[in-house]
């Protein structure tokens, strides 16, 4: 049974007038008590006394106060300034205190130019001019102030800094010294004030609009342990709540919130207990030892007194804060892609992010694939970005109407690195051409004053293992190809045109594909064709290789990736694949270093006699160390990459990616490969069959008996050749595919 309202002064409609000197705040009342109506917005004020009955005073007019000037965009800055508006308003001699301006003032929100909830009145609570006033003037003692690097990621991710006032030097995070007094760089810095330039006058609006500010709504910051991630988010998170508690309900404002809609702010780990532990924790605690949530909670506890409603809950060792008069929720969740959608989020922080998987494996069983599921990365990742998008959408609507007191709604990413490409490395990429985006990746000792690169912990670190302590401390992830191929080295490599590319064909049961000719060049050499063929899980790659002078070209590298439950067709792959590549450009030796590929060499055997010789190569140490040296060399040349290589170091499903990319795929698998013992192994979650079958193929033409019989061959010259002949192959749909010459 709900609790009847309690009858007080504060209740009535005369309570502003109202001369009894038993007037007070806790349930007195009198004969003359009429109960106010709840007042939702300003149309409500009309049922406020606010002079009493029957005066018949002349009113004195007061002077009008000077409004402050508009900036150039023609936003004022009332409602915005540090000081509270003056009005204009006819008030009597005799009213003691003025308290006409008095309650209408307590009514008016400055910054929002709208009517306060005035059941809630909070004006004696101050709100933060900038995330720095907040730490330094609001937050209370009892709370550090951040390193300066970290003041620096917040004040630029919440766009709280003029670039028009400020020094370019102090706009690059790394131009500040690590140990440089917070409070120094912030009075270096011309931070805005609620929204508005103290110095120029520009509103976040305008510099946003002039392209001099961006708009964050994401923060990605790749760091090292011990560089105070946790206290990153906890003071942002925190600030935003600040001031949605110092603002009027969204949804009084946006019109795309309805005012039932809570708003969440959600706090997620690689598990529910890691959430709750290494996010909500350290947040929960700043909230219990901030003084201003203090003095906020103290007001909402008498009120709630007052009038018999409960306004918030949270406990200093709780699981969860909800303030119901704004409709905020602060909780910590677990990783289900499936319980994350749905809700309406004003901010939402994810920590490891790079630890998750990403990358999930074919062979797993379906338990594994659900717990997989349920920490995927990308998914985790889409379903909080998506559940901010209402907010994003209303907060800029409300820049143009300057009104800034309200927060962007925040994805906030905090990971050291797995790999280069885990999630947050690949997020951080991308970040860096992007105005929604914040990148920042920093080692350890570029946060935290408190340890430097020569520290006894550090030191100690890298002493026992160099590469880990790369990753976990120096925000270094680990390229899996480190120590093996240098990566601008390969991108000069890859400069060839190809000539053929795979053209798939829709089968039922079996994966195919047909060729497509890209260019047909006048000389052919005597060229090698390697193999590499898989069946189920392995694709099956096909690499041509020549000599010319002292060059090994690959003009041609091919590769057909099994569809799920659909293994290569291998008679179908060597009649409308193998067997025109042999056919129209001058093979006149294949090798394969898989049993698997016995068939296809005996068939080559017999489709060629004494024109094609065929060779079983088992690769050795000696071959894998001779191919470096050949890349090193800069002699090895291949073809042009389909993609950017940014998309390739970033792509984490290579079935996916490198469908129809064999080059790009031939680049990503070089960066990945590692070498234990002098051999080289696939890297995690990734192939190599299409550089293996360019080692094998480098490996024949090194051989010194294969070497010469290759020399032996002749070039054809197709501008001086007679008999010419097109190759056509025809898929079962019809499709014709433009081959090349027909040697034989």
């Amino acid at each position: 049974m709900a609790t009847p309202p309690i009858k007080s002064c504060m209740r009535c409609t005369s309570y502003l007038t109202c001369t009894d000197k038993q007037k007070n705040t806790r349930g007195h009342y009198c004969i003359k008590f009429k109960r106010l109506k709840e007042i939702e917005d300003v149309s409500d004020l009309g049922s406020v006394l606010l002079a009493p009955e029957h005066e018949d005073d002349a009113p004195v007019k007061k002077p009008p106060k000077k409004r402050s000037a508009p900036d150039s965009k023609g936003a004022s800055a009332f409602g915005v300034s540090a000081d509270e508006p003056e009005f204009d308003i006819e008030v009597h001699e005799e009213m003691p205190d003025n308290f006409i301006l008095d309650a209408m003032q307590r009514a008016y929100d400055p910054h929002t130019n709208t009517v306060r909830d005035l059941r809630v009145d909070d004006t004696q609570l101050k709100l933060a001019k900038n995330y720095y006033d907040y730490c330094a003037n609001l937050s209370g003692t009892r709370i550090k102030m951040p390193f300066a690097r970290q003041l620096w990621i917040c004040l630029m991710l919440m766009g709280e800094m003029c670039p028009k006032c400020t020094h370019p030097k102090a706009q690059d995070m790394f131009n500040i010294p690590v140990d440089l007094d917070p409070h120094k760089l912030a009075r270096s810095m011309t931070l805005l004030e609620y929204g508005v330039c103290p110095k120029c006058g520009s509103t976040r609006h305008s510099l946003i609009q002039a392209g001099l500010l961006n708009d964050y709504y994401e923060l990605v910051f790749v760091a090292g342990q011990r560089s105070g991630k946790s206290t990153v988010a906890a003071t942002l998170v925190t600030y935003m709540l600040h001031r949605y508690l110092k603002s009027p309900k969204l949804s009084s404002l946006a019109a795309g919130i309805q005012d039932f809609t809570p708003l969440t702010m959600s706090f997620v780990a690689l598990t529910a207990t890691k959430a709750l532990k290494l996010l909500w924790v350290p947040i929960r605690d700043m909230i219990g030892a901030s003084q201003w949530f203090e003095d906020y909670f103290a007001l909402l506890d008498r009120i709630g007194r007052e009038t018999g409603r409960e306004l918030y809950q949270f406990k200093p060792n709780g699981t969860y804060c909800r303030v119901f008069h704004k409709s905020l929720e602060l909780l910590p969740d677990g990783p289900s892609k499936r319980n994350l959608r749905g809700a309406t989020r004003a901010c939402a922080v994810t920590d490891e992010l790079g630890w998750f998987p990403y990358n999930p494996k074919p062979d797993e069983d379906a338990d594994q694939a659900e717990e997989r599921e349920r920490a995927n990365a990308d998914e985790v990742y889409t379903a909080l970005d998506n559940s901010l998008a209402t907010v994003r959408t209303a907060v800029p609507a409300l820049y143009a109407k300057g009104v800034f007191t309200y927060p962007q709604a925040m994805n906030l990413n905090l990971s050291s690195p797995a790999s280069w490409k885990d999630k947050i490395m690949r997020l951080w990429k991308e970040s860096q051409d992007s105005k929604l985006a914040l990148g920042v990746k920093a080692a350890t000792w570029d946060i935290s004053p408190m340890y430097t690169r020569d520290h006894p912990f550090i030191v100690d670190k890298f002493n026992r293992n160099a590469r880990n302590a790369a990753r976990d401390f120096g925000a270094e992830p680990p390229a899996l190809s480190s120590t093996i191929f240098d990566r601008d080295i390969l991108a000069k490599l890859f400069n060839q045109k190809m000539w053929y590319r795979p053209s798939y064909e829709n089968h039922v049961d079996k994966t195919v594909a047909n060729l497509v000719a890209e260019f047909e060049p006048q000389q052919l050499p005597p060229a090698v064709l390697s193999l590499d063929a898989g069946v189920v899980n392995n694709s099956f790659a096909l690499t041509l290789l020549f000599k010319t002078g002292d060059t090994y070209v690959t003009p041609l590298v091919l590769e057909v990736i099994p569809e799920d439950g659909k293994p290569i067709n291998f008679p179908r792959m060597y009649a409308q694949v193998i067997k025109p590549i042999i056919q129209s450009c001058n093979v006149r030796l294949v090798v394969s270093d898989r049993w698997n590929s016995i068939y296809v060499l005996d068939q080559i055997r017999e489709d060629f006699p004494n024109k094609v010789i065929t060779r079983q190569i088992t690769l050795k140490t000696a071959d894998f160390k001779e191919f470096r040296a050949l890349v090193a060399s800069g002699q090895l040349l291949m073809p042009e990459l389909e993609l950017g290589i940014g998309q390739i170091e970033t792509a984490t499903d290579y079935r996916t990616a490198f469908k129809r990319y064999a080059a790009s795929h031939l680049f990503s698998q070089f960066l990945t490969i590692q070498e234990i013992a002098g051999m080289f192994y696939k890297g995690e979650g990734s192939t190599d069959d299409i550089l293996r079958s360019l080692i094998v193929a480098s490996t024949a033409l090194l051989d010194a008996k294969l070497s010469e019989y290759m020399r032996s061959c002749q070039t054809i010259d197709r501008s001086a050749t007679s008999t010419q002949a097109v190759v056509l192959v025809g898929s079962r749909y019809g499709a014709m595919s433009v081959l090349g010459w027909n040697r034989y």
